[in-house]
């Protein structure tokens, strides 16, 4: 089984570090940057522009196109895929609306060739270390994210306020 670091950890920082040294210790069975080519993930929308009372509906898909199981992570069954945001050169979670989550911890993980799409919504809410903030009115680029394990290309998004 392949496996990824998931941002759904309670210690994200330290599985990051561990990935890295795992990923070039151990070639293919390393996170993030090292071992994502097996897994696809795209990212589309409903419109354009978004804000806080007309949020945009996102869908991310994710599929595995390996020969092998991958994990990104572990979390809800039904929460498994996000979204980030690029916000002065660096990617924030974006905080998508699922419309409920069950509370569960499932092991996020893709069969070979198994596909998972979830839709949900956007206005513009991002979270920053411990802070939730709206981002400001402007153009900005989202990704599909499978954890830290792969993300889509980018999507332009407007955020209006």
């Amino acid at each position: 089984m392949r496996r990824a670091c998931g941002w759904h950890s309670s210690l994200p920082l330290r599985i990051a570090l561990y990935g890295l040294v795992i990923g070039f210790l151990a070639p293919g069975y390393g996170c993030g940057l090292f071992d994502n080519d097996d897994l696809g993930v795209t990212l589309s929308a409903d419109g354009s522009v978004t804000s806080e009372t007309e949020p945009v509906t996102l869908t991310v898909t994710a599929t595995n196109r390996g020969s092998d199981r991958v994990s990104w992570g572990r979390g809800s069954s039904s929460c498994q895929l996000g979204a980030v945001v690029r916000v002065a050169g660096r990617q924030v979670e974006a905080r998508v609306n699922h419309g409920g989550c069950t509370d569960d911890l499932v092991d996020q993980a893709l069969e070979p060739g198994e596909s998972r799409t979830e839709s949900f919504t956007w206005n513009g809410l991002i979270l920053e270390g411990d802070d939730f903030a709206f981002l400001p009115a402007g153009a900005y680029q989202l990704r599909g994210a499978a954890g830290t394990a792969a993300r889509s290309a980018p999507l332009a998004i407007t955020v209006n306020r």
